[in-house]
Order: C-alpha cells, then structure tokens, then sequence
C-alpha cells in the first residue's frame, strides 16, 4: 500500500510532506464540519422539542389539565407490574443493531447489522494477520458497543407535562392493565418519582402510549428523532467508508439489496480481502461510528405511530 502510495504522489508531482500537509487540513475540516453538523442537528431537535427551549405539542386536554395523570404519591402505582432492567425489556440493543437503513438509490447507506458482523470479526481477522492490539480492527468492536451504549442510555421518553428523561435516569418501566385489557406505560425515575410515558404520532403531537389489549413490551418502539437517512445524506462527505460499504452492496448482486444472503456476501467479500485493503480501513470507519453516534437521538414510541410516520 505504502509503495502505491508512494509511486502515485511522484505521478501527479507531490511530495510527501505536501500530501502529509493537506491530509492533515482535511482532517481538520472534518472535525470542522463535525462541529457544524452538530451544530444543526440540535436545532433540528429543538425544533421536535428535545431542548429545554422548545416544548413537545400536548392535545388540548392535556394543555386543560384535564388528562388524569398518575402522581408519585396515588395508590394505583401498586396495580404497575415494573421491570426492573429497561434496557433489556425494550430489547433496546438488538432493535438498535438491527435497524439497517438500506436503500437503492440513496448515495450513502447504513446497514449496521452488516457493521455490527464486521465489528464482531474484525478482531479475529486481525489476530490472524499476526497486527498488535494497537491496531484499529482490533478495536473495532469496543467503539460500536460505546457507541450502541452511549445511544441507549441517551433514549428519551417523553413523559406527562412534558417532562423528558433520557433511559440512563430511568430505574424500571412499568405497565399498568386496565379492565378493557389496554395497558399504560409508565417509567420510575432514580428518584422514585413515577411519570406516565407518552407517544409522538405523525402530526408531533404528543399522546398517552396506550397498548392494546394482548400487546406488550414488543409494541414498544426505538425511533429515530431525526431520520438516519437525512443525517447521512446531509453529511455523506464525512462517511467514505459508509459509501464504500453501500456501493458493494449494489456491487454484490446476491437477492434483494436487504436480504441475509446478500449480507453475507458482503462480509464475505470484505473477509477475503481483510489482509489487503479493509484492515486498514477499520480506523475510517470508527470515525465513522462516533459522528452518527454522537447526533442520533431516539425516542420511545409506540409501534402504530412509528407506521404512520414512516
């Protein structure tokens, strides 16, 4: 690699130190964009009421006071079943590795369960190559699961008056069955306060998440604040690695663009050419992991009004 390197500079006229130079201010342009895409997705979010200046829009009831929310000190908190671990009750991980956004069309994609396979065996193809434990590929595994940490524990819920709490505050989940065979969601904060969760439907308006009689913890959705396809198409500078990744995809002509078969084609052909060309790449794409995570906000949901939103 080092050797082509080397022989296309002197093609083209450019001295390594020249190349070093502009490598360098293009990374630093990076972390400039960095900071502006950061910069916008909070005003995105601010503008679907996830800062403290901008509220979530309430039904009319709910503005009248008039809706009937369960308080820390009324006895019917005895009649909610909690759960005490949300984040396996919500199956929080295996929703978050498994929404893949792939698409026919779009410049970048994100098929995260084919990343979370790449990540999985990276360390294994790298041992095999005799690289230290230095080295990005070895690593790879441990930057996607901060990064799936970091986003679960930043899942907000959009509770009663308006009040927001993000997972990593929460103690349990809870449900409470009603006659008619509906069931109430509520969260218990840290502080053992307890706050009935609410849903956002297509239109923002926010709305007590009710489950319908033989519904459970399965009707509960992750959904994305701001779409993950409007993040990468914004910024599809900042995901080479991504692109490359879609391309294949397309490349790959095995089934439909979101089948297993087709996966498993692609991380078959990036096994079969680990040694030579993605080992190194695997530094790119923990770069690539820690922008998205660091933007992507997730709400709770119930399951028919992530439908219609989508």
């Amino acid at each position: 690699m080092e050797a082509e390197q080397k022989a296309g500079l002197k093609t083209i006229g450019i001295t390594q130190g020249t190349f070093n130079d502009c490598k360098s201010a293009l990374n630093k342009f990076i972390i400039f964009l960095t900071v502006i895409m950061h910069q916008r997705m909070k005003s995105m979010q601010s503008g679907l009421g996830l800062t403290a200046s901008c509220g979530n829009v309430y039904s009319e009831e709910q503005k009248n006071g008039t809706f009937n929310f369960m308080t820390k000190n009324n006895t019917l908190q005895d009649d909610i079943v909690w759960e005490k671990d949300t984040k396996s009750t919500l199956n929080a991980k295996t929703r978050i590795l498994s929404q893949d956004r792939l698409n026919s069309t779009k410049e970048v994609c994100f098929p995260i369960s084919a990343i979370n396979q790449i990540a999985n065996n990276a360390d294994k193809w790298a041992i095999e190559l005799g690289l230290p434990s230095s080295h990005p590929a070895r690593k790879i595994k441990k930057v996607l699961e901060d990064v799936v940490d970091k986003m679960i524990d930043s899942v907000v819920f959009n509770t009663e008056n308006g009040a927001k709490f993000e997972l990593q505050s929460i103690s349990c989940i809870g449900i409470k069955e009603l006659e008619s065979g509906e069931k109430h969601v509520y969260v218990k904060t840290q502080n053992s306060d307890i706050y009935q969760v609410m849903s956002r439907k297509a239109d923002k308006t926010i709305v007590p998440m009710v489950l319908a009689k033989g519904e459970n913890y399965s009707n509960i959705h992750l959904d994305h604040v701001i779409r993950m396809e409007e993040i990468l198409a914004i910024f599809a500078v900042l995901f080479p690695f991504l692109k490359e990744l879609t391309d294949l995809f397309r490349k790959l002509k095995v089934s439909s663009i979101k089948s297993k078969e087709r996966r498993q084609a692609v991380i078959a052909h990036i096994k079969d050419n680990f040694s030579d060309k993605y080992a190194s790449e695997m530094g790119q794409l923990s770069k690539e992991l820690e922008i998205p995570g660091k933007l992507i906000k997730l709400e709770v949901i119930y399951h028919k009004d992530n439908m219609e939103k989508h």
